[in-house]
């Protein structure tokens, strides 16, 4: 009991090293408290032509909201082959993946002030963080099909930003699990990562999703180990805007509570199987965590309060975190108690 005791101090990843709470996660992401200048919208074309970069103006780094996403690199960083970009005067918005549940954007030139994306729909808001080196990132449109409004923040001082770039985006996928099926900044993998091939080592000859799951879940819980170091230098914000790097995980086999759901769900996306990053919170004392939940084909998702193991028929709530410190199994019950466990969002 002790060892899960200690995992579960530690086991959240913070994206900023302002929040309070014991947290190596950041905050659930909502809508962000800076104020946003909107920037006229800009007419799409096919062929982007970037502008010089400007020079940035440095700014004194500001205690930061607690709302944004971890920032993260693009899964490819090569200019993606599409019909739809729209450029504005500092970034650019590529849409051609909006039918099948993502967008990509990018800055034009270096900017070294920070920048944000904020994706709203139906009231739907999340906010994640953008690099500021040129480089593609894949954002999530899991918020199902209709209109996006996809902007581009950027800082001007404090907490206040200012909408370089706003754009409309109409989704229309029809399938809800394909959101939960893409490489994206906080899954991120592609077809020749390490974590692809260990995931297709591991499933061979697995004769259904149920299966897959079982082989993917039990080699990472059973494998991976809890990195308390890293755990610590979030703590102390001497790591800060953390993103996990699957293959990296997977070279290192250790690694905090993000680490373990996004190498899960990377792995298991990978081989076909939707699986979403879910962020929220664990009992006892509201520790901010994450943790994964799967799609089966004629259940549906996995239903919070389902059992956590195999039963033969069904699988629930993925918690490899908890589980690869349960030598003795008195995780167990812990994680199959619904109440323990409150969803706060989910990619």
């Amino acid at each position: 009991m002790k060892q899960w005791a200690i995992i579960l101090a530690f086991c959240l990843v913070a994206n900023v090293a302002a929040i309070q709470q014991p947290a190596i996660l950041p905050p659930p992401v909502v809508s962000p408290s800076p104020s946003e200048t909107p920037a006229p919208s800009v007419t799409p074309h096919k062929t982007p032509t970037p502008k010089p970069s400007k020079t940035p103006v440095p700014t004194p780094e500001p205690t930061p909201e607690p709302t944004p996403e971890p920032p993260g690199e693009a899964p490819e960083d090569e200019v993606p082959t599409t019909s739809v970009i729209f450029t504005g005067d500092k970034s650019e918005i590529d849409a051609g993946g909006r039918d099948k549940a993502y967008i990509k954007v990018r800055t034009l030139g270096e900017n070294d002030k920070s920048l944000k994306v904020k994706i709203e729909k139906d009231g739907i808001n999340y906010v994640y963080e953008l690099n500021g080196k040129s480089r593609w990132e894949t954002y999530s449109l899991q918020a199902g099909k209709g209109t996006y409004t996809v902007k581009v923040l950027e800082r001007i001082e404090g907490t206040k930003y200012a909408v370089i770039q706003m754009e409309r985006v109409e989704a229309n996928y029809q399938s809800t699990t394909q959101p939960y099926l893409i490489s994206t900044q906080t899954v991120n993998f592609a077809d020749n990562a390490d974590t692809v091939a260990k995931a297709k080592a591991l499933t061979k000859g697995c004769g259904s999703e149920l299966e897959k799951v079982r082989a993917i879940y039990e080699y990472i819980a059973g494998t991976v180990t809890y990195d308390y170091d890293k755990a610590e230098q979030v703590q102390q914000g001497k790591l800060t805007g953390y993103v996990p790097v699957p293959d990296s995980i997977l070279a290192s086999s250790k690694g905090i509570c993000y680490d373990y759901s996004s190498l899960m769900a990377a792995m298991l996306r990978s081989v076909g199987v939707p699986t979403k990053l879910v962020k929220g919170y664990v009992a006892p004392n509201n520790t901010y965590h994450a943790w994964n939940e799967v799609y089966i084909k004629g259940s549906g998702w996995v239903k919070v309060y389902a059992q956590v193991y195999f039963d033969g028929k069904s699988y629930a709530r993925m918690d490899a975190t908890f589980a690869a410190g349960d030598t003795k199994g008195k995780m167990t019950e812990f994680i199959n108690t619904g109440k323990n466990y409150t969803k706060q969002s989910e990619y």
